[in-house]
């Protein structure tokens, strides 16, 4: 029986390096789909997946075993693309696959060009949709609760299709709320919305615009067009190899105080080395002693020679 995600994680935080192998190349495909997709260029999503397991590996101690490690690699995987953002349009697809194009990657690729003008965090949340990742993990990932989840899916579908969100709040008007949750799967649709929307035209137009982004979303399978299931199985064993190779070689990290204490050493032997060559300054240098009483007076009246007359320094006790 295969072991868990959680069971080879508690194995690999234990140093076990073929356990945390085997979670790479379990997960490794659909963190390369989200990263792709919100990168726009095969190298940097390859570069952002290396970084995301080598940052998983370094603080796997972190890791709770109650929650999913599937969302946990999720969420580095978004902090490792957050300083990539794709701004310049795709680069680099024919990477994926040394075929031509398929139609449903053509499809995905303008289905992510008309998301070009949703917010980062709308991005997140369809990319991660896209991906097969449900309403509860996309709440895991994003740090947010289910329902607030929910409602951020349906307003970036909503965003996406140009729809505004219509003012009806009856009972049988809510019974709409639930396809966004669904989306792209229009199977998983509730049937009540379908019996709603036969009784309400409003809502009907509603529901035919919800298949339209469906149908634009899914396969011929009536699947999400996920770029993991798209990709050519070439990049992804690449990407898993170079992750790989990338964690086998990488070291823990150097705690934060061998920095300041190099830079301490290195300090002391700079002082250490001026002391030793400093050029001595010439007794003509010096400046003649005043003999001015005037300055005398001044020197007396000092607050160190104070200092010295109030606490007895310098005087004779009698004997």
């Amino acid at each position: 029986m295969d072991e868990t995600d959680e069971q080879l994680a508690l194995a690999a935080c234990a140093g076990d390096r073929e356990a945390f192998r085997r979670l790479v190349h379990r997960h490794q495909a659909p963190v390369a789909g989200l990263l792709l997709g919100l990168c726009r260029e095969a190298a940097a999503a390859e570069n952002a997946a290396k970084e995301a397991f080598s940052r998983a590996l370094r603080e796997l101690s972190s890791f709770e075993p109650r929650s999913s490690f599937r969302t946990w690699i999720a969420r580095l995987a978004l902090k490792a693309a957050r300083p990539r953002r794709g701004r310049r349009g795709w680069k680099a697809l024919e990477a994926l696959s040394p075929f031509p194009m398929p139609e449903g990657l053509q499809r995905r690729i303008a289905l992510e060009r008309d998301m070009e003008g949703l917010s980062w965090r709308q991005r997140q949340i369809l990319g991660l949709r896209l991906e097969g990742y449900g309403p509860g993990e996309i709440a895991q990932v994003l740090v947010s609760g289910e329902a607030l989840a929910v409602s951020e899916l349906g307003a970036a579908v909503r965003r996406l299709g140009g729809l505004e969100r219509r003012g009806n709040t009856g009972p049988d008007c809510r019974i709409m709320e639930s396809l966004w949750a669904c989306w792209p799967a229009l199977d998983a649709a509730p049937a009540e919305a379908g019996l709603h929307a036969a009784a309400c035209p409003p809502c009907a137009d509603e529901l035919e615009k919800f298949r339209h982004l469906c149908c634009r979303a899914t396969g011929a399978d009536r699947r999400p067009l996920a770029f993991h299931a798209m990709a050519d199985k070439v990049w992804l064993a690449r990407l898993a190899e170079s992750n790989c190779a990338a964690i086998s070689g990488s070291r823990p990290r150097v705690p934060s105080w061998v920095p300041a204490l190099l830079c301490a050493a290195a300090a002391l032997l700079v002082f250490g080395f001026w002391k030793r060559h400093a050029k001595p300054v010439p007794a003509s240098a010096n400046p003649a002693p005043v003999a001015d009483s005037s300055v005398a007076r001044r020197r007396a009246r000092s607050p160190a020679a104070a200092f010295r007359l109030r606490s007895g320094l310098g005087r004779t006790r009698p004997r």
